[in-house]
Formats: C-alpha cells, sequence, structure tokens
C-alpha cells in the first residue's frame, strides 16, 4: 500500500541500497480482495464500488463481466541489497 518513493525511503533508512523500482499493474477480480473478510466488510467494499461515479470506476477500470467485478490491482517490485555496515 506504499508507493514506489515510499519503498525507496523506508529502504534506504534500513540501510538497503535499492537497485531496482518496478511498479506494475495487474487486473484481478475483486473477490481476490475479498476472499478471506467477513460477509460484512465483502458487502460494504461491493458497496463501495457499485457507489463509484464514472471517472472513479475509470481510474480504477472497473469492468463488470461473467457476473464478476475486476479491478486494477497497483503493485511495486523492489530489489534491493543490504549495505555493509
Amino acid at each position: 500500500e506504499y508507493r514506489s518513493s515510499e519503498w525507496q525511503l523506508m529502504l534506504s533508512e534500513a540501510s538497503f541500497e535499492v537497485e531496482a523500482i518496478e511498479p506494475y499493474t495487474r487486473r484481478r477480480p475483486l473477490s481476490a480482495l475479498t476472499a478471506g473478510v467477513s460477509p460484512g466488510n465483502a458487502a460494504e467494499i461491493h458497496r463501495i464500488i457499485a457507489s463509484l461515479g464514472k471517472f472513479q470506476r475509470a481510474a480504477m477500470n472497473v469492468v463488470e463481466k461473467e457476473d464478476e467485478i475486476y479491478t486494477d490491482h497497483w503493485y511495486v517490485m523492489v530489489v534491493g541489497v543490504k549495505r555493509a555496515a
């Protein structure tokens, strides 16, 4: 849940040298977020997604297909090496 710049700062503060940072996006079903979540919380997540406006839905790339809601999920891959003390 951190931006690339936040990962770089945290790792630098922990004495790591960041060699590469690669953010990427992956389309996943909303159920990937709600698996293992209480039914009440899952319903709240679905309510929030359903209440998004046109521009918010576009920003999250919300698509409904085959009775499933899909959204973009954002990730950051970081390669770091611990600096010698």
